[in-house]
């Protein structure tokens, strides 16, 4: 009984120790583990990330080899304002922490010159406005010149761009430009022009068109000039016609007679845009056509009793009426 109790004991004692033994021994291999893996992760060896961003990239490199960073060039890109080689972007970004090794990105500036592609037809389905194409070029870092071309336009409208110009030559096409040559714009400058109109009530058609014609050839300089629109007063219809291609569609389809159609030469011009009353009787002066708009004038063929007197006086031959073609005088 007394042995008993001294061989429990013992062997109490050496289960222990085998676990001490083995407590150490898990101990030792997880320090080595650790180690092994401090070692092969380089933990805790990190490295701020310096500023390389305008420097050259050779300095770069040499200041970066001294904690085992590898420079790697992804791009280059032509800036004018910058020397051959300089970092002008750098992967990580500068204050990083980043370990031994790491490989940094960079886009360094290049000596040539790109030659892009210029088209203006681009625009064909946007709008011309000079901010429009200014910012469009302004945006592949090509120098921007605006020049003016005078042209007479509607006050309100947005001055549009006519044309581009590469060395005062129009880009005609697609044509491939460097990027350090300027791109001219040429918008159009505004010019408001305005004149009296011509006094054409109470005259024939084809005498108002003499009249029209002697002043609109000497109102088309600058790019300036007015839009002729003549409208015929037809009996059956309710409104107005424009004369020339909708009259002549109602004479193809037989919807006016040829005495109908060539009686309107003989028509008398009984209103214009711009004047400020329509009456033969009492025509007011002319109000002042402003440039690039229309100019309308209204032909008919039924004059008040008062119209036709004066015409009778003034001596013009007119049809009274389309339905017969007396009354002419």
């Amino acid at each position: 009984m007394k042995y008993r109790g001294l061989i429990i004991s013992t062997r109490l004692l050496l289960v222990l120790v085998n676990i001490l033994f083995a407590a150490f021994v898990f101990y030792f291999f997880l320090k080595k583990s650790h180690y092994a893996l401090y070692e092969s992760t380089a933990h805790g060896d990190e490295y701020i990330v310096a500023n390389y961003e305008n420097a050259k990239l050779e300095d770069a490199i040499m200041a970066g080899s001294l904690h085992g960073l590898q420079f790697i060039v992804v791009d280059s890109i032509y800036d004018p304002s910058y020397p051959k080689g300089v970092i002008i972007k750098q992967n990580p970004s500068p204050g990083s922490r980043v370990k031994r090794n790491r490989k940094i990105y960079v886009n360094i500036t290049t000596a040539s010159v790109p030659i892009r592609e210029v088209d203006f037809r681009d625009f064909d389905h946007m709008e011309k406005t000079l901010q429009r194409v200014s910012d469009y070029y302004s945006m592949q870092m090509f120098p921007i010149d605006t020049l003016y071309n005078s042209v007479c336009i509607t006050p309100g409208s947005a001055p549009k761009v006519l044309e581009l110009r590469h060395k005062n030559k129009v880009i005609e096409g697609t044509q491939k430009i460097p990027l350090t040559d300027t791109i001219q714009i040429v918008v159009e400058k505004p010019m408001y022009r305005f004149y009296n109109a011509p006094q054409l009530i109470e005259l024939p058609f084809s005498a108002a068109m003499d009249v029209y014609n002697q002043w609109s050839s000497r109102i088309t300089e600058e790019n300036c000039g007015v839009r002729l629109r003549i409208y015929v007063e037809l009996s059956g219809f309710e409104k107005p016609m424009e004369y020339g291609s909708e009259v002549d569609s109602l004479f193809n389809n037989g919807l006016i007679s040829a005495n109908e159609y060539y009686a309107i030469d003989d028509y008398i011009v009984v209103f214009q845009s711009h004047f400020n009353k329509g009456s033969l009787v009492d025509a007011s002066k002319s109000q002042e056509v402003q440039a690039n708009s229309d100019f309308r004038i209204y032909l008919n063929a039924t004059m008040t009793p008062q119209d036709i007197q004066i015409l009778a006086q003034k001596g013009y031959r007119r049809y009274a009426n389309m339905i017969n073609n007396a009354n002419t005088f």
